[in-house]
């Protein structure tokens, strides 16, 4: 399993998620960061002043190996136009997943096929 992550402007939140969102990605983790970058620079009412630190937004999510680069290009096209310094995606590998509350770690492979069936599960209880 890979962990994709990327920074992107609060305005594009709505276009990214919902690409993933077709693309098939439902769990999709949305922290607000700052960034710092040593040379950005603001216009505001004509003047130019600097800026230490940018607030952006972090998407994060878990999905299997053969859709990790799917899901880059999925993102990558969702954010058309945006200037190519800050347009960074993250590809990390995943080794487990430990569920809290849960006593054990559990391998990445089986986490998915745990969750599905979990999923079923629920469904079979009437989403309790």
């Amino acid at each position: 399993m890979k962990k994709v992550e990327t920074l992107i402007a609060a305005h594009q939140l709505d276009a990214v998620v919902d690409a993933l969102r077709a693309r098939g990605v439902e769990e999709v983790v949305v922290s607000e960061v700052l960034e710092s970058s040593p040379s950005r620079a603001r216009l505001y009412r004509g003047v130019k002043y600097a800026v230490d630190f940018a607030a952006e937004i972090k998407l994060e999510t878990v999905v299997d190996d053969e859709l990790a680069m799917p899901t880059v290009h999925c993102i990558t096209e969702a954010r058309r136009g945006t200037p190519a310094a800050t347009a960074r995606i993250f590809i990390t590998p995943v080794e487990a997943v430990i569920e809290i509350g849960g006593r054990d770690s559990v391998p990445a492979a089986a986490w998915r096929a745990q969750s599905a069936w979990a999923a079923d599960i629920s469904e079979v209880r009437g989403g309790v």
